[in-house]
């Protein structure tokens, strides 16, 4: 069904989705449940504790819905004259969808408590003065982020909340384009990059920390192409390429193409002077024993 391909659809982006992912799936897993289920059990009831096989606040057949080709074609007089295999084909849709709503409840718990908060992380919550009304601090946070910024650093947590809530009053000094930014990943290395340059209005710690939370592994379809991308290089003539050599090769790639919606190809790529400076003889012919029978 639609939604269906809405939700593969949302994973096959380049894009950084984790900050929208709680919100995504609350969302698709309750429209599947009003198709079959009554309206008020479903939005009265907290999310975890709807049961969709409860046959009590099932719909009948004639209030399930199941799209729009469904509607137009159901009153066909050849439908209709097939009483029995109508309502078993309202039955086997009715298992379909109840099936679909117990799985996904199965491998995500719907008050996750770290994916559940990281919506504020979206550009558009940090940089709210409203927003801090809700999330006034980011502590909450840290304290289910224990490898990022550990309970026991006051001064960091510290710096990281002063940092939080001095975001918004700081938009102003902020450089052209930055607080329309959208992509979260995005915002937060422009904001790292721009206090960097400017140290009465330094966010590191905060820019750390949110591109910490960002790198999380969430299924998106970039890991995919990776290892199409490691299995394109390291192909049977070169399958004794090291690990170093295929992080090199892909660092490379990426370098060129220099960012997600780039044009460059190695045929208009131009190195830097920079890069050309690190091509150095000791860097090209190393003999430093990390590097010794390297691929």
């Amino acid at each position: 069904m639609q939604f269906v391909f809405r939700f593969n659809q949302f994973f096959q982006t380049q894009q950084v989705v984790i900050t929208d992912l709680h919100d995504m799936v609350v969302a698709m897993y309750k429209e599947i449940l009003l198709c079959f289920m009554q309206r008020n059990y479903v939005m009265q009831n907290d999310t975890n504790k709807i049961n969709p096989n409860n046959g009590e606040f099932l719909l009948n057949d004639q209030q399930l819905y199941l799209g729009a080709k469904i509607l137009v074609h159901i009153n066909d007089p050849k439908i209709v004259s097939e009483p029995i295999r109508k309502r078993e084909f309202f039955d086997r849709c009715r298992r379909f969808l109840i099936t679909a709503c117990v799985e996904i409840k199965k491998r995500y718990n719907m008050s996750d408590p770290v994916l559940s908060k990281l919506n504020i992380l979206k550009p558009q919550n940090a940089l709210s003065l409203e927003f801090r009304d809700k999330e006034p601090s980011l502590v909450p946070l840290m304290s289910l982020m224990p490898r990022l910024v550990s309970i026991n650093d006051s001064q960091a947590i510290q710096n990281i909340d002063d940092q939080w809530r001095r975001l918004p009053i700081a938009i102003a000094q902020f450089p052209d384009g930055l607080e329309n930014e959208k992509q979260p990943d995005i915002f937060w290395w422009k904001l790292k990059k721009f206090g960097l340059d400017n140290t009465s209005n330094n966010f590191t710690e905060i820019c750390n920390f949110a591109l910490g939370i960002l790198s999380l592994p969430h299924s998106n379809a970039d890991c995919e192409r990776m290892f199409s991308n490691v299995n394109c290089i390291k192909t049977k003539i070169r399958s004794s390429l090291k690990t170093e050599s295929i992080n090199g090769l892909l660092h490379a790639k990426q370098c060129i193409k220099w960012g997600r919606n780039s044009t460059k190809t190695c045929i208009n790529f131009e190195p830097s002077k920079e890069m050309h400076d690190k091509m150095s003889h000791k860097l090209l012919f190393s003999t430093d024993n990390e590097h010794k029978n390297t691929i």
